[in-house]
């Protein structure tokens, strides 16, 4: 592995004699690297799109038990391992708190992909068949997933707090 380069090389340890393969990525991150890395080198300049009010999604795909929970979430109680997603909410709401002559409305949802069925994590007892739509200005959204008004980091983090309560676990 060649993180600076954004290379991975592998080779077949059973057959010598085949050439390696490699592979070519924006960015790797290694065991060296922090949540804090992460962040900054990925994340930050999506977010600070978002707060110029553009779209953006940030979507954690792989198998069970590759490591999606721990990008994502980290541990929330440790600043240097607070996962992407509570460092864009930090994010957000110290911008937020800098700006004033501007108001803002920061709604939060929760929402699994598991099997392919789509599930709202904040509804629990809730068997709705969600659905993937499409707006007329070209904007995507999930018919029918629960929003939540939000005002605060502690109002986001009781929402995760919520959904992962009722999270697959495979």
């Amino acid at each position: 592995m060649r993180p600076q380069r954004g290379q991975i090389e592998l080779k077949n340890p059973k057959e010598q004699d085949e050439p390696t393969k490699d592979f070519t990525f924006d960015a790797i991150y290694d065991e060296n690297s922090t949540q804090s890395d992460l962040y900054e080198e990925t994340f930050r300049d999506l977010v600070d799109s978002v707060l110029n009010g553009y779209n953006a999604t940030i979507f954690a795909y792989g198998q069970t038990g590759t490591g999606k929970t721990h990008t994502m979430e980290g541990k929330s109680e440790d600043p240097e391992q607070r996962g992407v997603i509570y460092k864009c909410i930090d994010h957000i709401f110290e911008h937020m708190a800098a700006s004033h002559n501007q108001e803002y409305l920061v709604r939060a949802s929760y929402l699994e992909i598991y099997q392919e069925e789509l599930r709202d994590l904040l509804e629990a007892e809730s068997n709705k068949r969600l659905e993937i739509k499409e707006r007329p200005d070209g904007g995507v959204y999930v018919k029918d997933l629960t929003s939540k008004l939000t005002r605060s980091v502690a109002e986001i983090q009781e929402v995760m707090v919520r959904g992962n309560a009722h999270r697959s676990v495979g």
